[in-house]
Parts: C-alpha cells; sequence; structure tokens
C-alpha cells in the first residue's frame, strides 16, 4: 500500500495535480503497492483530480474536528475547501 501522506500543490500549480498523481501511481507499481490511498476533506480542491485518477471518495465513518477561532474567521473555518488535512496530519491510519 502506498499511502500519500502529503500533497500540498500551490495555487498556480494545481494543473500538475494529474502530472504528481501520475507519478505516485507510477512508484507505487514499480515498488509493488497495489493500493493508493490518500485523505481529503469532502469539498477539497483535490477532489476532482483524484476521483479522476482512481482515488475515489469511501466514506469510512464520522469524524469530528473542534476548531475555535475568533468570530472574524468563522466563515472560513466553516469552509471545508479551506481544510488541507491529510494523513500525514494524523497519528493513525
Amino acid at each position: 500500500v502506498l499511502h500519500i501522506l502529503e500533497l500540498v500543490l500551490g495555487i498556480r500549480a494545481r494543473d500538475l495535480l494529474p502530472e504528481v498523481l501520475a507519478f505516485c501511481f507510477d512508484f507505487a507499481a514499480g515498488h509493488g503497492a497495489q493500493t493508493v490511498t490518500a485523505w481529503l476533506a469532502n469539498g477539497h480542491p483535490y477532489a476532482p483530480q483524484l476521483d479522476a485518477a482512481g482515488l475515489v471518495i469511501k466514506p469510512m465513518r464520522k469524524r469530528f474536528v473542534f476548531v475555535h477561532a475568533p468570530a472574524a474567521y468563522a466563515r472560513r473555518v466553516e469552509d471545508a475547501a479551506a481544510w488541507h488535512l491529510t494523513q500525514g496530519d494524523s497519528d493513525v491510519f
């Protein structure tokens, strides 16, 4: 199994995502991994490209994240697309 733990591209580099994912799949195949995994929150900007690469959303179970922020940041905090949580942010996966 190859786990994509951290995949962060600048906004201007997002068009490179299909090539980055192709490299990940080639690397996995070259090292005998038969499965590739990645974590994304619902609504993440990378979701369409990961779906196109074959990494489809499979809800496992509900997760909870508790965040405290000043009122001025409330709209941003509530926007799932503003978050970039990956397997690298977890202590267990």
